[in-house]
């Protein structure tokens, strides 16, 4: 009852926040402050995101890059003379810590001078975690610890356990249905129902990913020709792995199989096997996983792929080589089990809804 009731918690919660988002009521108006540039880059995260409850509405910069910056997701309200004032309409004012120290056209600021009840200091830094830190007070000086969770001892053995716990029974309920998909499959185009497709997994080896086949039998020559042809479909398979219109694909079953994902279900027996996990960065060809710089390559086959991911649940198909490497990032250095578990939950009405799927 208590698992029921955190599940059906979960997606009434989802459901309230997105009316509310809609209707322009979620959130809590912020204003950001510092340099125009970052402060827009913020803007547009936040409203990219509206489930992280903050709702941009303006900036504070300096005066002389106003002229100069392009125009940003939300308006110009001020500079540093006008912070006091202007900070009063805000629930929450993030602070770029740029904007704390004097520089060209700019006196820098003080924190005494907001008048929100919420103060955020953001520091611009990629190589930091976004949950999992804590203050340390070294001397005067602030340290931030920062924490990889997933690297801890033990805590691959709960993930390990938490996958085979849920993944046999989920393969014995699924069995029936995988074969009588494999059966349409091998109705729409003769030939093996099943294929073993070649994967970059852990530690750079290789893994013999599982799926049912949607697509013909000659899929590579069919996929070269469409792209001699057709120069657009090249620029969209270069810059995605992907195609909106791909010639590859059987008609119906395969489309189906694809808009569903159920062409991964037999990635249950990887799981089984200890090739992959429930949750992680999807596991990749090697000619995609070449497109990345080798720095992210080496994060991302430090941890087991998995058969769903924070990349699937958001933006799927929909996101490029550079939404996929921050989105999987995200999720190696924020792992833990509560992440795991909502992936888990927001992987079904990703898979309903068909969202970003090709």
């Amino acid at each position: 009852l208590g698992s029921a009731l955190f599940v059906i918690g979960h997606y009434t919660e989802g459901l309230v926040r997105y009316l509310l988002t809609r209707a322009g009521i979620w959130g809590a108006p912020t204003i950001l402050v510092g340099p125009p540039e970052l402060c827009n880059a913020m803007a547009r995260r936040l409203l990219r995101d509206p489930k992280l409850g903050l709702r941009p509405i303006g900036l504070i910069g300096d005066r002389p890059a106003l002229d100069s910056a392009e125009a940003g997701p939300v308006p110009m309200l001020g500079g540093s003379a006008d912070l006091a004032r202007l900070s009063e309409q805000a629930e929450v004012v993030i602070v770029a810590a740029a904007a704390l120290l004097p520089g060209e056209g700019w006196p820098g600021i003080t924190l005494s001078d907001v008048r929100a009840p919420h103060v955020v200091v953001a520091e611009n830094a990629d190589g930091l975690p976004n949950v999992g830190m804590h203050t340390r007070n070294l001397g005067g000086a602030l340290g931030l610890e920062v924490r990889f969770d997933l690297f801890q001892p033990g805590h691959l053995a709960i993930k390990r356990w938490i996958d085979l716990m849920v993944t046999v029974p989920l393969l014995l309920l699924a069995s029936p249905l995988i074969l009588m998909l494999a059966l349409a499959v091998k109705i729409a185009d003769p030939g093996h129902a099943f294929y073993r497709q070649r994967r970059v997994g852990r530690d750079g080896r290789e893994l013999n990913v599982l799926k049912l086949r949607t697509m013909y039998a000659d899929a590579e020559s069919r996929l070269q020709e469409h792209l001699e042809r057709n120069p657009q479909a090249r620029a969209e398979w270069e810059r995605f792995f992907k195609l909106k219109d791909d010639p590859r694909i059987l008609p119906v079953i395969g489309h189906f199989l694809r808009r569903s994902s159920l062409d991964e279900l037999p990635q249950l027996w990887n799981i089984v096997c200890g090739g992959m996990s429930l949750v992680g960065p999807r596991p990749f060809p090697e000619y995609h996983m070449a497109s990345f710089d080798p720095g992210f390559q080496s994060i991302r086959v430090s941890v087991p792929p998995g058969l769903t991911g924070l990349w699937q649940v958001s933006s799927r198909s929909g996101g490029d080589l550079e939404v996929q490497q921050e989105e999987d990032l995200f999720y190696i250095r924020n792992w833990s089990p509560w992440l795991d578990i909502y992936i888990l939950l927001e992987t079904f009405p990703a898979v309903l809804t068909s969202r970003g799927a090709r």
